[in-house]
């Protein structure tokens, strides 16, 4: 049985959730839960549902070690070449 889920919010819907899946595939996920939801839009929905997916753990009296990450794309240039995966992890402690 998993210790700790680590809920992971990407901003594509097939490709990086697929990347996280193929991770717990290739190295084995006995200790740790890795959720994926591959939500779509833009990066300010997937932190947002980050948030409410941290707010749904902490009701969790057994929820200690759980994490959730928002993962999404700078996208602000148009140069494909200098755009840069953010991977943010929000605090339980953050949030009231």
């Amino acid at each position: 049985m998993p210790v700790a889920r680590v809920v992971i919010v990407t901003e594509g819907t097939r490709t990086e959730p697929e990347y996280f899946k193929i991770f717990v595939r290739i190295h084995g996920a006995r200790t740790v839960e890795v959720v994926p939801i591959g939500l779509g839009g833009d990066p300010r929905k997937v932190v947002e549902r980050a948030i409410i997916e941290l707010s749904e753990l902490r009701k969790d009296p057994l929820g200690g070690k759980d994490s959730v990450w928002a993962v999404y794309e700078n996208s602000s240039t148009t140069r494909k070449s200098s755009r840069t995966t953010i991977l943010l992890r929000l605090d339980g402690d953050a949030l009231p």
